[in-house]
């Protein structure tokens, strides 16, 4: 399927092009670690998005630990712990492991705002055991990955434990959003809207890709108010995106990858008409993609919103995270 293809390519695109110093703190979200618990050590950082998001490495190659932080697309945890538990089955093999997660406070949230689960992995292969833990910090999401080639699941838990304490969250930390993945829909939906082409249909979109911008970043919609959406069949593999329905059927939100990244339709008013809009959203900007006559079927409309979401298209007009 070329969908498959092109979300593929978009995760294989990204490379290391910066080094970490001693000591290291995110500059654009203020998380920091600023003494590493024994048996850590600072390695190499990846930005990408102008320090919209960042991998650093604090393991090995016999036990990588990597700390993540990304201005994310519905900054749910949730959600986000579903994408990366389905990325987690085909990256390290855990896919016959129980989901269980637990819920934890990072920061001085004045409610939990993580999800955090170690698993056993299957023997025989080359690691024993794996870790994940994610923490929302208002747009950010915090997330950090532990694998073991020598622990068990009790020894990577414990090693979580360690890092998770070092972590800091500067100031006020927001009261994080509902830790709630949306029910199946009850149907495939009713989606029929069809691309319109006038130029002169842009003049309805400001609005609209002002309120698509502050939905993704959590100021409504599926982030904030995750029981008024149920979760679809995707048209793309489950380890690959989650598509979710209003249950209103009044549009659509597909969670791409595990990374923070996505595209959504919602109603737009256009003059003299009514009509829907595509939007692409990634850690640094909510790009307008495509108008059409009424929301469209995701099968028909993906594919744009990930051209754009890859490099490879430009949307209409944009809007920078910043709000600029």
């Amino acid at each position: 399927m070329r969908i498959v293809w092109i979300v593929a390519a978009a995760l294989a695109a990204l490379a290391p092009n910066a080094a970490a110093a001693e000591g290291w703190r995110h500059r654009p979200s203020g998380v920091n670690v600023p003494d590493l618990p024994q048996g850590f050590s600072l390695g190499r950082a990846t930005e990408r998005h102008e320090g919209g998001d960042v991998f650093v490495q604090f393991g090995t190659e016999q036990e990588p630990v990597t700390v993540y932080v990304y201005r994310s697309a519905w900054p749910n945890v949730a959600l986000w712990f579903e994408r990366t538990r389905l990325a987690m089955n085909v990256n390290v093999g855990s896919g016959e492991a129980a989901v269980e997660p637990r819920s934890f406070t990072l920061g001085a949230s004045p409610a939990p705002n993580g999800l955090r689960e170690e698993i056993a992995l299957p023997a025989g292969g080359r690691f024993r055991s794996t870790a994940v833990a994610m923490a929302q910090y208002g747009e950010w999401i915090v997330k950090v990955r532990i694998t073991s080639a020598n622990l068990d699941q009790a020894g990577v838990r414990a090693k979580m434990d360690r890092l998770l304490a070092s972590i800091q969250l500067p100031g006020t930390v927001p009261a994080p959003h509902p830790m709630r993945v949306p029910g199946l829909c009850p149907d495939d939906g009713n989606f029929t809207g069809r691309a319109l082409t006038s130029s002169d249909l842009n003049a309805g979109a400001g609005a609209a890709l002002r309120l698509a911008a502050a939905e993704a970043r959590g100021r409504g919609g599926l982030a904030a108010n995750p029981d008024g959406w149920c979760r679809a069949r995707a048209p793309m593999p489950s380890q690959l995106g989650t598509l979710y329905h209003r249950r209103d059927g009044r549009g659509w939100t597909a969670l791409l990858s595990d990374a923070g990244i996505g595209i959504a339709a919602y109603p737009i008013d256009l003059p003299d008409a009514d009509g829907a809009a595509t939007f692409a959203v990634n850690p640094g900007m909510t790009g307008l993609v495509q108008i059409f006559d009424h929301v469209p079927p995701p099968q028909s409309a993906l594919e744009a919103g990930i051209q754009v979401l890859v490099g490879r298209a430009q949307p209409q007009s944009r809007l920078e995270a910043n709000g600029r």
